[in-house]
């Protein structure tokens, strides 16, 4: 399906100002995001900092309770009418609880 044209189709001329770039360590990494999460108790002195990598695979295979957390997310976010997300429906959000094995009633 198309239409026929007479005009060539090119490949995107090389960077004339810019050498090309690598990938950098990180990007090649098997990582897909690396959280840091600062808290305070309510009564603290100090605040504490979790670290954590989450591995690539997680967007290929999630378990169970990344699911249902991205679920739970998901349902808030669209709750609470974000306008960062506004294609979120219910039966999506729930699809993905349903997926991750955990109840879905409220």
């Amino acid at each position: 399906m198309g239409v026929e044209s007479p005009a060539e189709i090119r490949d995107v001329d090389p960077l004339r100002y810019q050498t090309p770039r690598t990938a950098t360590p990180a990007a090649q990494s098997q990582e897909l995001a690396f959280i840091e999460l600062r808290y305070k108790a309510p009564d603290g002195e100090m605040s504490d900092l979790i670290e954590h990598a989450v591995k690539a695979d997680v967007a290929t295979s999630p378990s169970t309770d990344f699911r249902f957390a991205a679920a739970v997310a998901a349902r808030h976010r669209r709750a609470s009418s974000s306008s960062r997300q506004p294609s979120m429906r219910r039966p999506s959000s729930v699809s993905w609880m349903v997926g991750s094995g955990n109840s879905v009633s409220g």
